[in-house]
């Protein structure tokens, strides 16, 4: 994730990091836990610094198309592009970086980032009544699913533009809760392997 220059070992080894010390969650993969980068209705583009645990600003966003969703990371996991699992979840009303959130995944999205794999869990928040209802792919809002494509397809269009990159992201397909609970499981079996 982020990287912070002129960090000294010393302060990295006092810090603790939620990414790496916070389990994945009470009843994963039905029940996992949610630490917030970037909250919903954001253009600021937060990141977890993973040596530090800390959140660092990378970047604000090139288009004003703000974040759908609260966006983040799920502690104890680790996936294919070298960071912890990606996680949005519907909400009613915005939080903040670093809030830890309850969370019942529902849906994955299959995404392509630069040629990279870089999936994202679609997941609902377990102590938001609202969301009760919400338990697969089929319950989300068509429209929801649309909006949030559309961000993730449109997010960087600008920023490749700006810094004259010949890049693309694509947004594949959605698939269900069964889906997303395997993407969770194999991250949390890669992350048992690390040795951090």
């Amino acid at each position: 994730m982020a990287e912070i220059k002129g960090m000294d070992d010393k302060v990295q080894k006092t810090l603790v990091n939620p990414l790496l010390t916070l389990p994945v969650g009470d009843d994963a993969p039905r029940e996992v836990n949610m630490l917030v980068e970037n909250p919903k209705g954001s253009i600021n583009k937060y990141e977890y610094h993973t040596p530090t645990g800390l959140i660092k600003l990378d970047r604000v966003l090139y288009e004003q198309i703000p974040y759908p969703i609260e966006y983040g990371a799920i502690p104890g996991t680790w996936d294919e592009d070298d960071d912890p699992l990606d996680v949005m979840c519907l909400i009613t009303y915005p939080t903040f970086p670093n809030c830890l959130i309850s969370v019942r995944p529902v849906a994955v999205m299959l995404f392509d980032d630069c040629g990279e794999i870089d999936d994202k869990i679609l997941a609902v928040p377990v102590d938001d009544v609202r969301f009760r209802n919400i338990q697969d792919v089929g319950d989300v809002d068509p429209h929801t699913l649309d909006e949030i494509g559309f961000f993730f397809k449109n997010y960087k269009e600008l920023q490749f533009k700006y810094k004259g990159k010949d890049a693309s992201v694509e947004v594949k397909e959605w698939k269900d809760k069964k889906s997303a609970h395997e993407i969770i499981e194999a991250a949390v079996a890669r992350f048992g392997k690390l040795s951090l």
